[in-house]
């Protein structure tokens, strides 16, 4: 039976490298928008075009890195992808200036671009019992490191504000060696289509381009956990430990909670689940301005993290239905977009509504977007059903 098979070798050095990938990342990410403004002094639109150039150019050209994986090998992305993220961090350690620093957020987000539809691809690639476990257990590994880095980050930028930037590049740079001395074990991608064919197949795709404009909307909430959320933290409690704990608070509620809904994963539908995240991110954000308060926001990230832990693992399960195992590189890439565009909104709309006196105002924009996105998802289900039904009657 599938799912008393053990995941292949392949699968967990990848896990174990997204593990401690996302330790070095969240050393730095919880900080970062308060570096930037606090320390650096850089202002509103500084802040923003910093921390969108990363998000664009990782989630923009991913399409591309994962068209070229489909064709040729997604070791090959996957490993240059990490590189680039650590020279990237790296150059944070080294710079100061809005330039340079512009310039290594484009490294970090081309590393991405490259890394994330090819780890992407290779566990899309199993059976459809050990995908979806992978994917669950991708999460939990990703909350793991997103606990661990920011106590590390913490502790770090007591020192020296570069400490974390230093040992996340540096950490970077061992996992790509890491794993391109084991890079025999993994199979080549290569495909008999050419790049045209893969991207006119994607497009041609309506119910999984309405999939990805829809979560347009989640990745604009999902931003504010790394914008607006953390200058809150600082606002109200002068402290960047307790930005740090905000973090700690989401890694441990999301890897307790995948232990709760890991059987639901397995029995319900992607899109459903993604639905009741997105309903439970909206009470969340309606919720946060009710008390001013450093406990009751860590009472409103438990709720925001919940509602994560649904959507996340749920929208691969998706990307990977809808691709079919077919050409996926190219599937996971198309649907960075829909990150890109919602996160580079999220961040300038995150910074902006954060200098205004009356932040409830915000915050029920962003549950109100929350609410909306789960209705339209909704619309979805039922023309996904209908397409299934459809689908069996014809055979």
């Amino acid at each position: 039976m599938e799912h008393n098979k053990p995941l292949s070798f392949s699968v967990r050095l990848l896990l174990i490298s997204a593990f401690l990938m996302n330790t070095g990342s969240f050393m730095i990410v919880p900080f970062l928008a308060v570096y930037l403004s606090k320390d650096l002094h850089f202002n509103a639109w500084q802040v923003g075009t910093v921390l969108t150039v990363s998000l664009v150019m990782s989630r923009v050209f991913p399409f591309i890195a994962g068209v070229i994986g489909d064709r040729t090998s997604h070791m090959l992305t996957l490993i240059l992808g990490i590189v680039l993220r650590g020279c990237g961090y790296l150059g944070f350690a080294m710079f100061s200036g809005f330039g340079l620093l512009t310039i290594s957020s484009a490294f970090i987000g081309l590393g991405g671009a490259l890394y994330d539809p090819s780890v992407l691809s290779i566990f899309s690639s199993q059976p459809e019992e050990l995908r979806k476990r992978t994917f669950t257990y991708l999460n939990q590994f990703l909350n793991a490191g997103a606990i661990l880095g920011p106590l590390i980050g913490g502790v770090l930028i007591l020192w020296n504000p570069s400490f974390p930037f230093c040992l996340a590049g540096s950490l970077f740079i061992i996992i790509a060696l890491m794993i391109f001395s084991l890079r025999s074990r993994y199979p080549s991608s290569t495909k008999s289509k050419n790049i045209l064919q893969n991207i006119q197949e994607v497009l041609k795709h309506k119910q999984f381009i309405l999939f990805t404009l829809v979560m347009v909307l989640f990745w604009m909430m999902f931003s504010q956990l790394t914008v607006s959320i953390p200058i809150y933290a600082f606002d109200i409690s002068k402290s960047e430990q307790w930005v740090s704990y905000i973090f700690t608070v989401n890694g441990v509620t999301g890897i307790l909670a995948m232990f709760a809904l890991r059987k639901k994963f397995m029995m319900q539908a992607p899109l459903s689940m993604i639905r009741k995240g997105l309903l439970l991110m909206s009470i969340a954000f309606c919720l946060l301005p009710a008390v001013p308060s450093i406990v009751w926001l860590m009472v409103c990230i438990l709720i925001f993290t919940i509602g994560e832990t649904f959507i996340l693992p749920a929208s691969d399960m998706a990307i990977a239905d809808y691709s079919n195992g077919k050409s996926p590189g190219s599937y996971f890439g198309f649907f960075d977009f829909s990150w890109a565009l919602g996160g580079a909104i999220g961040n300038y709309l995150g910074v902006w509504l954060s200098h205004f006196e009356l932040r409830w105002g915000g915050w029920l924009i962003f549950g109100v977007t929350g609410l909306i996105s789960a209705i339209l998802i909704k619309l979805l289900e039922i023309q996904h059903i209908k397409t299934q039904n459809d689908h069996r009657l014809t055979y």
